[in-house]
């Protein structure tokens, strides 16, 4: 046991590779600077140093000094964030707003303002476009026409109504052969018991009688040497 706390405290004092990798890691991030003044050059430079900063371990990170006047340096490059820089400028020593923590918010805050505007603007680019595409379209929109085959409605309206005109005309025909059945023939020289009634209007006796009623009362009215 007393070796291996021996080995441990030498390997502890002598522990060159962490200090060399926090070296490098601060290097790399002191390295990544901002090409372009675009939002997507902006976002790009974002991606990176969360990238670099998730590799370093929070002790081994550069001082807060050192921090401010990167972030300061780089985002002074865009014109998005010209008003945070000169905001940071010109606060006084101590001021939060000479923190890295306070650059890094605003550039944030920049990036989802920026894409707010761009989401707002192809909005109403859409809402107009469709606007005008709906007052060039035609009012009346001509519908597909019939398969052929197949009746329209005035044509089937107006099939139906001589359908029904033929019916009428059938039952009023069957009603009067029905009637002309029912009054039986008379033998010669007698005569009917009930002659028909005429309940015309007119109060003629012969105005609701068919031809073959006429006929039997005119035999029965004939005089013997008449029928002979």
């Amino acid at each position: 046991p007393d070796g291996r706390v021996m080995l441990h405290r030498v390997f502890k004092k002598f522990q060159l590779e962490r200090d060399r990798q926090g070296m490098l890691g601060e290097r790399q991030l002191l390295a990544c600077t901002l090409h372009g003044s675009t939002l997507a050059d902006l976002e790009a430079w974002q991606a990176n140093i969360l990238f670099i900063t998730a590799a370093i371990p929070s002790g081994d990170m550069p001082k807060e000094q050192t921090l401010f006047n990167f972030y300061f340096d780089e985002m002074e490059k865009s014109p998005l964030m010209t008003k945070y820089v000169d905001k940071a400028r010109d606060a006084r020593r101590g001021s939060h707003r000479r923190t890295s923590t306070w650059l890094w918010e605003a550039m944030e805050k920049v990036v989802a303002n920026e894409w707010a505007k761009l989401n707002r603007a192809s909005f109403h680019k859409q809402l107009a476009a469709k606007a005008s595409s709906s007052s060039k379209a035609p009012s009346k929109v001509p519908g597909a026409p019939a398969p052929p085959g197949l009746a329209s409605a005035g044509d089937v309206e107006a099939e139906g109504k001589k359908k029904k005109n033929r019916n009428r005309n059938k039952n009023k025909n069957k009603n009067k052969e029905q009637q002309e059945q029912e009054i039986p023939a008379l033998p010669l020289g007698s005569k009917p018991k009930n002659p028909p009634k005429n309940k015309s209007k007119g109060g003629g006796k012969d105005g609701n009688l068919t031809p073959r009623t006429k006929e039997v009362l005119a035999v029965s009215k004939m005089s013997a040497a008449q029928k002979a």
